[in-house]
């Protein structure tokens, strides 16, 4: 186990999508995956709003 590991282990919960998959079981179809173009869309939409600053 790595340091990195060890430390995320400690500081963020386990995450779990039980409730989700009994109260909204089609999310799965319904949700588009994450890739380079979902997150560019996000970075992008974020700095219009002036929400992120571009790079230094």
């Amino acid at each position: 186990m790595t340091v990195k590991e060890m430390y995320f282990d400690t500081v963020f919960p386990a995450v779990r999508r039980t409730r989700t998959d009994q109260v909204w079981p089609s999310w799965r179809t319904s949700c588009p995956p994450v890739d380079d173009a979902l997150l560019d869309g996000y970075v992008t939409c974020l700095k219009r709003a002036g929400l992120l600053l571009g790079r230094a």
